[in-house]
This record gives C-alpha cells, sequence and structure tokens, in this order.
C-alpha cells in the first residue's frame, strides 16, 4: 500500500491527524509503518510533520502579537489625539475625532487575540 502513496500525501495525512490532535505521534507513526513505510521512514515523516506544525504555530503566534500591539498602539493613539483634540476645542467647538484609528486599532487587536487564544487553547 505504501508504494501508491508519496511522501507528500504520508505528510499531508500525518499533519492533519497531529493538527486535528486526533492521533498521538506513536499512533501515527505505528499507522505509517502499517501501511508499508520502514520504521526510519515513518518516524521521519512525523518527527518532520511536527517540526512544520510547531514552525506555523510560532508563526501564527508571532503574527497575532504583532496584531494585538499595532491594534493597542492605534487604538490608544486615536482615544489620546481625540481626547487632546477636544480639550483644546473651546466648548462647543469643532474637535476631530479619530474613529477610524480607534475602531481600526480596536479590529486589529481582537483579531489579534482571537488568533492567538485560537493557538493557545
Amino acid at each position: 500500500m505504501a508504494g501508491k502513496y508519496t511522501r507528500e500525501t504520508w505528510q499531508d495525512w500525518t499533519i492533519e491527524r497531529l493538527t486535528k490532535n486526533e492521533w498521538s505521534p506513536y499512533k501515527v507513526q505505528k499507522k505509517l509503518e502499517e501501511n508499508g513505510l520502514s520504521e526510519d521512514d515513518a518516524r521521519d515523516v512525523v518527527n518532520y510533520c511536527r517540526k512544520i506544525i510547531e514552525e506555523e504555530r510560532k508563526s501564527v503566534i508571532k503574527n497575532a502579537i504583532k496584531n494585538i500591539v499595532v491594534g493597542a498602539l492605534f487604538c490608544i493613539g486615536g482615544i489620546a489625539v481625540t481626547r487632546a483634540s477636544y480639550s483644546v476645542a473651546p466648548n462647543g467647538g469643532k474637535y476631530i475625532l479619530w474613529y477610524g484609528a480607534i475602531i481600526g486599532g480596536a479590529v486589529d487587536f481582537i483579531i489579534g487575540l482571537y488568533n492567538l487564544l485560537k493557538i493557545i487553547i
């Protein structure tokens, strides 16, 4: 049966099982061996896939943290500039509401937080 499939096919299958937490790495390796891969090849596929999964996880965490920080800075900056503009406006005068920075920053923050929690939990 192993002859029908390429290494990439086994890697895709392994990544799917490991990322969905369906099977342990040991169980995946044994299933690969049952399907005709040698013990060394099965172990190599599992280890390679675990490395790929961990690199992807780190990348998602890095991007999520970036979204959180940038979103918070824009939101807080928008609020600060709006507040400063309001405080120098005469009573009943005009001031600038930086709603784009506030809303955009809040959305970016929420997206980053969502992506981070999705990985951590």
